[in-house]
Order: C-alpha cells, then sequence, then structure tokens
C-alpha cells in the first residue's frame, strides 16, 4: 500500500484526510491492528468493505465526505467507540448506526435530511455524547431519555420547539445544548437534570427564564438573542454560574446583584437596551471577559481598572 504511504500492517493509528480518496486498496484488510482511523474530507460515497476486517477498531472518523448509508458490518465492531460522520450525504438517520454496542460517542450533525432520531436510539445503551447539530430534527422521542450514560446532547440549528420528555428525563446529562431553535419554554420537568452544568439557549423564542433555575447549579448559562424584556430576577440566586451570555435581548438594566456573582469568569450583555453598568464590579474577581457594547465614557473606573484590554471588550 505504497500509494498510503504505509510501509507495515502493525500500525495502530492511521489518518488519511484530504486525499481524494474514493475507495481503499483490498490490502487495507491486513491493518488488523488498527484502532484509530481517521478518512475525513474525502470522496468516498460508500464505506469501503475492506473495513469490515479491522475487528480491533475503536475510533472511526468519516466526516465531510458523501456517505449515504452505514453497512451492516458495523454491528461486528465490538470495540468500537467513538464514530464521526458529520456532513454527509445521509437522507435519514442511519439505522445500522443502532447496532453498534459499544459506541459512546457519535457526531451525526450537518446532515439536513436527516429530520427524525428513531424511536429505538435507547439500543445504544452506551452512549455518552450524540452531536446532532445543523440537522432538520424537529422532535425528540422519549426513548431518548433511556440513555442512562448520556452526558451531553448538542443539538444545535435544529427545528425543535420545546424541551420534551426526551430530554428532561436524562438521569446523567450535564451538558445540553440547543441554541437557534423554536423553543419558546423552558418546562418545569428540567428542574429533574440535576446534573446538568451548561445550558446553551441561544437564538430562540424564550420569554422569561423559571424560578427554578438556580437549583441546578448550572455554571454555564447562555440566553443570548431571545425575547427577554429584563434581566431575568432568579439569576442573583446562581452563584455557580461561570459563564453568562444574555446579550442581544431587550434588557433595559443590569441590577446590581451582578456584582455578587463572584464565580463569573465571562460576562456577555452585547446588544441590550441597558445605557449602563453597576459602578462596583470589584467582587467579579475571577472575571476574565467583560463583553459590553458601552463606550468607555460609560464604564465604571472598576471595569476600567481591573481588566485588561485583552479581556474587555466595548
Amino acid at each position: 500500500m505504497d500509494e498510503l504511504g504505509i510501509d507495515t500492517y502493525d500500525i495502530k493509528k492511521l489518518v488519511l484526510s484530504n486525499r481524494n480518496l474514493k475507495s481503499l486498496p483490498d490490502e487495507f484488510s491486513k491493518l488488523e491492528h488498527l484502532e484509530h482511523l481517521v478518512l475525513a474530507f474525502n470522496d468516498f460515497e460508500e464505506v469501503p468493505e475492506c473495513l469490515k476486517h479491522l475487528k480491533n477498531l475503536k475510533y472511526l472518523c468519516m466526516s465531510d465526505n458523501k456517505l449515504k448509508d452505514i453497512p451492516d458490518f458495523f454491528k461486528d465492531f465490538k470495540y468500537l467507540e467513538y464514530l464521526d460522520i458529520t456532513e454527509n450525504k445521509f437522507e435519514e438517520f442511519p439505522k445500522n448506526i443502532l447496532d453498534i454496542k459499544p459506541l459512546k460517542i457519535l457526531y451525526l450533525s450537518y446532515n439536513k435530511c436527516i429530520t427524525t432520531i428513531p424511536d429505538d436510539i435507547d439500543k445504544l445503551e452506551n452512549l455518552e455524547l450524540i452531536d446532532l447539530t445543523k440537522d432538520s430534527i424537529t422532535k425528540v422521542p422519549d426513548s431518548l431519555s433511556k440513555l442512562k450514560n448520556l452526558e451531553e446532547l448538542n443539538m444545535q440549528e435544529n427545528n425543535l420547539t420545546e424541551i420534551s420528555k426526551g430530554i428532561t428525563e436524562l438521569p446523567n446529562l450535564k451538558n445540553l445544548y440547543i441554541a437557534e431553535n423554536k423553543i419558546s419554554h423552558i418546562p418545569t420537568e428540567l428542574k429533574n437534570l440535576k446534573g446538568l452544568r451548561e445550558l446553551d439557549l441561544n437564538v430562540n423564542l424564550i420569554e422569561e427564564i423559571p424560578d427554578f433555575l438556580p437549583d441546578l447549579e448550572l455554571e454555564l448559562l447562555y440566553i443570548a438573542h431571545n425575547k427577554l424584556t429584563e434581566f431575568p430576577k432568579c439569576i442573583e440566586n446562581m452563584k455557580t454560574l461561570k459563564e453568562l451570555d444574555v446579550s442581544e435581548n431587550d434588557i433595559k438594566e443590569i441590577p446590581e446583584f451582578i456584582t455578587e456573582l463572584i464565580n463569573l469568569e465571562l460576562l456577555a450583555m452585547t446588544e441590550i437596551s441597558a445605557t449602563s453598568l453597576p459602578q462596583d464590579l470589584t467582587n467579579l474577581t475571577k472575571l476574565e471577559q467583560l463583553c459590553v457594547d458601552l463606550p468607555i465614557s460609560k464604564l465604571p473606573d472598576s471595569v476600567i481598572s481591573t481588566l485588561t484590554s485583552d479581556h474587555c471588550h466595548v
């Protein structure tokens, strides 16, 4: 396999990206020790048949190709934990993925023809992360909540209109990224996610933030570009917050209590209606980035004296 720059069959990791590859030589099947394979940014229209012989494969990336389906032999991968098939040509969620029992991490984003998640998604019982960014999904099935090991769900830039039971009953979810959807309401059931630490709701249609949110001990809350008309009062009690973004809302006043959010490292408040900040931000000793679009003359002395120009965006 000299044309691929391979001079031994004993390798465990192989990266063949950006090669304009459409197929692989039959000898590829002799790479029986291979565990990590990257075939991204090529021209594969189907998964090469020779891959079925790579019984020790743990990591497979075939993002940015032209795949339309996943072959049956994927069910025979006994060690495959990581699969990235981002930005291909799938017309639906590839059903054969559901038979990859050891799978922990799945990237299936940027496949605009995928509109549904199969009801038997719970067959992927070991899944810890699933990324479905920029597909066209309208609904999350209740069966998703049976994924007891799922810690991160990324469904940004889809067509969701609600945060449904399939999400709110995920017992171990830590990170939920659902920006750029059509969600107008945060359901009470979200408080069931006791382990949730990061919540991204940017670019939705949310008008208010519920009072129970401080109970979640969030470290990251992004609610920029929604329909808020005031700074959410419940944020006063969210002492664990490290990152907060309320930009691009019709917020007319920044409350004094933000000075008590002592763990903040990032605070973003650009393109809002407020014309001033609280005068004393010295309590925010961990603050590294303050993103505002106020003129320098409107910034408190405490901001100018404690933040370097690299950290303060005005």
